[in-house]
């Protein structure tokens, strides 16, 4: 007997889009604006380096990492010390700079979804990479998806 039921959301449900070039190009600007200038390819090579990281956990288990913890390994990396204030802007910009391109859904997704909520319970698991589970689901949302899910 089915209890419930989970999805992956990267290409099962949504379309994965590439939003490096983006968080590079916003990158350089807000550093920048900090008198902190590193060669755009640096930050490339920087940024990419860290992008598919795990890091062990006390336990010895390996857990994902955060954006604010991705975005202090790049400017450690980088070499560049910046006060809180516009790392904390780093961060944000990296989490939401998805909802200047918002990814779309799978063909079938909604119909396959609306199909199956009405009998089981939807649950959605995801590695957020850059994009932290408030703004999924804002485009979950935007997209006609997020009401089918019982746990996201």
């Amino acid at each position: 007997m089915i209890k419930a039921i989970t999805f992956d959301l990267w290409n099962t449900l949504i379309c994965v889009k590439d939003h490096t070039s983006l968080r590079i190009e916003h990158l350089v600007e807000l550093l920048d604006k900090q008198n902190a200038s590193p060669d755009e390819k640096v930050i490339r090579q920087v940024y990419t380096s860290i992008q598919g990281l795990w890091r062990p956990d006390s336990a010895g288990q390996y857990r994902f990492i955060s954006v604010k913890e991705r975005v202090e390994m790049i400017l450690k990396k980088l070499g560049i010390e910046i006060k809180q204030g516009p790392k904390l802007a780093i961060v944000r910009d990296f989490e939401e700079v998805i909802l200047k391109d918002p990814p779309s859904l799978l063909d079938g997704v909604k119909f396959t979804l609306e199909s199956l909520y009405q009998k089981y319970p939807l649950g959605l698991v995801s590695d957020s990479g850059f994009t932290p589970g408030r703004i999924l689901r804002k485009i979950l949302q935007s997209l006609g998806v997020l009401k089918f899910f019982d746990c996201t």
